[in-house]
């Protein structure tokens, strides 16, 4: 026999509880109780999902990747240059509140190593310096950078679209990168740029913090420094 039992949700969440269920009274065509079952919900457990080799070696592959990169990257910057390839040039033909300059060097930027790495190191300092220049003016940090992305998409893009939009938060993304260059060379020395002959640009500023300490640790103190 099969009898539909509607339950109220109160109930139906005691009866789907592991451990718990509800009270059914059964009674005969005279109305007396014959008999008093307690059920349960006796859905079989869910089987546990067996792990994907190929998934598990798939990351292992990618982790091993991203931490060869790293290791190449430390070897590089360790690695003797020639005294020519330490003379790397400071900027100081580029005028502080020059946005336009900024932008030029900005719209210039590659993805190689060597000299392009310089290129992104030269853009971050020189936001940094913009930066400071204007938080000397009793304006806080973050209303100065975002002043300063305005006053470059100005010259990136005239009017005011939804690409607009997009395009300003490629330019924050960028110079976040170039940022991340620039201060990451200035703790280790800007000469060590040169040393680094395959590590590309994306694999700079796709390092973590963690991974940047590490960097710093070994370069100059050779040990791992502590986030």
């Amino acid at each position: 026999m099969e009898y539909k039992i509607n339950l109220t949700k109160e109930d139906s969440e005691k009866y789907l509880c592991k451990g718990k269920g509800i009270k059914l009274k059964i009674y005969n065509e005279d109305n007396k109780a014959i008999s008093l079952k307690t059920i349960y919900d006796v859905r079989l457990p869910k089987k546990k999902k067996k792990r994907c080799l190929t998934c598990d070696n798939r990351e292992h592959v990618k982790r091993t990747k991203s931490e060869n990169k790293g290791e190449r990257f430390i070897n590089e910057l360790l690695t003797p240059v020639n005294v020519e390839d330490l003379l790397i040039p400071e900027i100081q033909n580029v005028e502080i509140h020059d946005v336009e300059k900024l932008v030029e060097r900005y719209i210039s930027l590659g993805n190689t190593n060597g000299k392009n790495i310089l290129i992104w190191y030269n853009i971050g300092q020189i936001f940094e310096r913009e930066i400071k220049a204007r938080i000397n003016q009793t304006k806080p940090d973050q209303t100065a950078r975002e002043e300063l992305y305005d006053e470059m998409m100005e010259f990136i893009v005239n009017e005011s679209t939804d690409e607009k939009q997009k395009k300003k938060e490629a330019l924050r993304k960028r110079m976040q990168g170039a940022i991340k260059i620039y201060k990451l060379f200035t703790e280790i020395g800007q000469d060590k740029i040169y040393r680094v002959k395959e590590t590309f640009v994306t694999t700079i500023i796709k390092l973590t913090n963690p991974e940047i300490q590490q960097i710093i640790g070994q370069i100059k103190y050779g040990f791992t420094l502590q986030p």
